[in-house]
């Protein structure tokens, strides 16, 4: 029997999830067990294939307008690679190690090993951590009985290594034992969860244990070997917070086992005796099936009593906090009444001398009061005045308001005025530059008609000249011809003269 409450079916939540061929979209069988602890421990990264899957989860609730929750019942050994994958809230329940092992040890002895062994299977699945590893090594699985006490060893020790990674990530351990023993943390966890719009109750909690193979073990000896190889543990973690939960880990384990040993100490005793009953008339040959009876019934006998015991103890153990936190909360109230009542002795004392005073400054007042009535009726009548003198200020203001207005009227014509006047000048000026072009270009035509005039001035000049020139040198040559003598020498004969340049042209 689980004992957990009335409810709806498992994993009905995986039905849209489901594929048609089979299995969960996205889940791999290797997530149960083979990467319970990641590749480089349980503070690496999980795989792509965890984060797709976990990605998925989450949409698939966005999807429907819900607020996701991922109940991972095997994610304590990679909280960190969950968190690094899907940042959000990331709370680790705490149940006492102690407790827990009952629980499933008590599962065992009903013919349940499901919890047992998943446990086991998920050391032999990780040994690639090197703690694992080493606690494996340490306590191995010898036999599968549970009286033996490396397999309590070995269920611890993986939990303690597990939880003090775990803490050292969370952004809340839940104590599930404190829970349902302590109000005021129940009603802080409940606000935890309304801070993130889940309404939760947990007003039903309660805290009890299972029945323990181990209760005639040796408990000092095993206390011992406790505290060394938890210490070794929790001394190689990195994170403060993490070794300071593993050793409450401990204390509660080794804590709750010790008022298990003692409140079960009469039926160890008796089952032993017994066991040693039975063995010795085993060898003898004389148990017969009537004293098997009996003695099966001397065992129920036991067991019921064990159980009502165990049940009792922890009821008793519930009322003893209760009432341990009610006088501590009366006590409280009773300390802070009697402080109030020495404050309100002092504060009446003080009072007292506080009223003397106050009269004093009431007549104080009352003077000052009657001194400031006569101020007021001077203040009155000066006011008077002052709103005569106002009311002739007011009239001075619109006379000045009016006069401004009339200026401003004026200077709005003057500025558009002088706008229109400026775009004149402008016109004109542009007028100017054109003329003053216009006059430079019929300067430039007038300076080059006079320099083509003085150009044919002066060829004219030349070619005048030439021709007087080339006149007198054909007279000259038809004189020059008719001296024969001279003309048969050759000598004296003229010149023609040079044709100008321009001529060659």
């Amino acid at each position: 029997m689980s004992k957990h409450p009335p409810g709806a079916a498992y994993f009905l939540e995986y039905i849209p999830l489901i594929q048609e061929n089979g299995g969960v979209d996205g889940f791999d069988p290797s997530f149960s067990y083979e990467k319970f602890i990641p590749d480089d421990g349980p503070t690496g990264q999980i795989s792509a294939l965890e984060i797709a899957y976990i990605s998925k989860l989450i949409r698939n609730a966005e999807h429907k307008g819900k607020i996701p929750v991922l109940t991972a019942t095997r994610s304590l050994g990679r909280v960190a690679g969950i968190k690094f994958a899907a940042p959000g809230t990331h709370i680790v329940l705490y149940r006492n190690v102690f407790e827990q092992w009952c629980s499933f040890s008590q599962q065992h002895a009903n013919g349940n090993g499901y919890f047992v062994d998943r446990v086991d299977d998920t050391v032999k699945n990780n040994l690639h951590d090197p703690i694992v590893r080493e606690i494996f090594q340490l306590f191995p699985m010898k036999t599968s009985s549970l009286a033996d006490s490396s397999n309590i060893m070995r269920f611890f020790l993986f939990h303690l290594y597990l939880y003090i990674n775990a803490a050292a990530s969370a952004d809340f351990i839940l104590d599930i034992n404190r829970v349902a023993t302590d109000r005021l943390y129940r009603n802080s966890v409940e606000d935890l969860f309304a801070g993130q719009n889940i309404k939760l109750d947990l007003s039903d909690a309660k805290n009890t244990i299972g029945f323990c193979y181990n209760s005639e073990i040796e408990f000092e000896n095993f206390k011992q070997t406790v505290e060394i190889y938890g210490s070794s543990i929790i001394d190689r973690c990195q994170s403060a917070p993490g070794r300071e939960f593993g050793r409450k880990v401990i204390s509660d384990f080794l804590r709750e086992m010790s008022q298990y040993c003692y409140f079960t100490r009469s039926y160890a005793s008796f089952a032993r005796i017994t066991h040693e009953k039975n063995l010795s008339l085993i060898k003898n040959g004389e148990l017969s099936k009537q004293a098997c009876d009996e003695l099966q019934a001397q065992l129920d006998v036991a067991l019921a009593s064990q159980t009502e015991a165990i049940h009792a103890k922890a009821v008793t153990q519930a009322e003893v906090e209760a009432l341990l936190r009610t006088r501590d909360e009366l006590q409280a109230q009773r300390d802070a009444a009697l402080a109030s009542q020495t404050e309100a002795i002092h504060a009446k004392a003080i009072t007292q001398a506080e009223v003397e005073a106050l009269l004093r400054t009431r007549d104080e007042l009352q003077a000052q009061r009657d001194a400031a009535l006569a101020s007021q009726t001077e203040a009155i009548h000066a006011k008077a005045i002052t709103q005569a003198e106002v009311e002739a200020l007011l009239r001075t203001r619109d006379e000045l308001q009016a006069q401004r207005d009339a200026a401003l009227a004026s200077q709005t014509e003057a500025i558009h005025a002088k706008a229109i006047t400026q775009a004149e000048v402008e016109a004109l000026l542009r007028t100017r530059d054109e003329l003053q072009a216009q006059r430079d270009a019929a300067l430039a035509s007038q300076a080059e008609a006079i320099s083509q005039r003085n150009m044919h001035e002066y060829r004219c000049s030349v070619l005048l000249h030439w021709f007087v020139a080339y006149n007198d040198s054909t007279t000259a040559s038809m004189s020059w011809k008719l001296t024969r003598p001279l003309r048969w020498i050759g000598l004296g004969k003229p010149r023609r003269p040079k044709r100008p340049d321009f001529l060659e042209m």
